[in-house]
């Protein structure tokens, strides 16, 4: 190979390594910006734990969980019935649910919430209605059945009279109708009750008469009425004590005002008054310790 051709080779060896060079000082800033995926990215934490991103609530309280999951809601107030303890939690923008149970609290004492289930969230009322198979009850219908319909934002409704969803029932006088936990109620005597319905703290009512005998008098309230509250209503019925004194601004012939104190069911008192207001007036023979004064009568229209 003569001096020529290893001159000629010399420049072309030289001229493809400045190439290279210069391919490759055009390449590696890129390679060096570049930023590679990482193999490894963090995990968002297990939605199926309570940690600092839930907020647990009951009733009308809330706290904020503790990290290690914990949390602890001081001075609920404790309804008569159930209610739950709902969480919800934020995780990176992801809205996840979970509520415990039907707990039943006791007032001024832990409650220990037990097993909590997540992926669920039962529908809270915002107002109830309640209907009733039977207004009246009588000899032939002792019995009527309340149903409670809950009202949830947004429109829906949902059936809330089965006690397993968390509503109770109570009666506002036992003496007259009694009412189960399935919201069925049954009569006992004549009277009128009222029965509540509470599901979440949300509350109504809806009343019921009961009228399981006649009235001879026709003063409006039935015979058995008269005679169980003649003779001990809530206590000792001190209007019939001796030398009891009853007066009244108005009354009419056969229709005096002791006939509203004597336990009869078959006499009334009545009163012609040309509309303006009346009163009635009882002394006792002597001192006592009044527990409560009760006057009971259907006005006249």
């Amino acid at each position: 190979m003569n001096n020529t051709s290893k001159n000629k080779s010399s420049k072309w060896i030289w001229g493809l390594c400045c190439l290279l060079s210069l391919l490759i000082g055009l390449t590696v800033p890129h390679i060096l910006w570049a930023t590679p995926p990482d193999p490894f990215p963090p995990e968002p934490p297990n939605s199926l734990l309570l940690d600092s991103n839930c907020l647990a609530t009951a009733l009308s309280r809330s706290y904020q969980i503790d990290e290690d999951g914990s949390f602890l809601i001081s001075n609920i107030p404790i309804p008569d019935g159930s209610f739950r303890v709902r969480f919800v939690c934020d995780h990176f923008g992801r809205l996840d649910y979970a509520e415990t149970g039907l707990l039943t609290g006791v007032p001024n004492q832990d409650i220990d919430v037990g097993p909590i289930t997540f992926g669920v969230q039962a529908p809270i009322p915002i107002s109830l209605n309640l209907a009733t198979t039977a207004g009246t009850l009588t000899p032939t219908v002792l019995t009527a059945q309340i149903t409670t319909t809950g009202n949830l934002t947004g429109g829906a409704t949902v059936d809330l009279t089965p006690s397993s969803t968390g509503t109770f029932y109570a009666t506002s006088n036992p003496a007259f109708a009694t009412v189960t936990q399935e919201g069925l109620v049954t009569a006992v005597a004549s009277g009128t009750v009222f029965i509540t319905a509470r599901n979440e703290g949300i509350v109504s009512t809806i009343p019921i008469q009961v009228a399981l005998s006649d009235d001879k008098d026709g003063d409006g309230l039935p015979d058995d009425y008269e005679v169980a509250n003649a003779i001990n209503p809530g206590g000792n019925n001190l209007a019939l004590s001796i030398g009891t004194l009853p007066t009244a601004h108005a009354e009419l012939s056969g229709s005096e005002a002791s006939k509203a104190i004597d336990g009869d069911p078959n006499t009334v008192w009545q009163a012609d008054t040309g509309g303006s207001p009346t009163f009635f007036e009882v002394v006792l023979p002597q001192d006592f310790n009044v527990a409560q004064v009760r006057f009971v009568g259907i006005p006249a229209l």
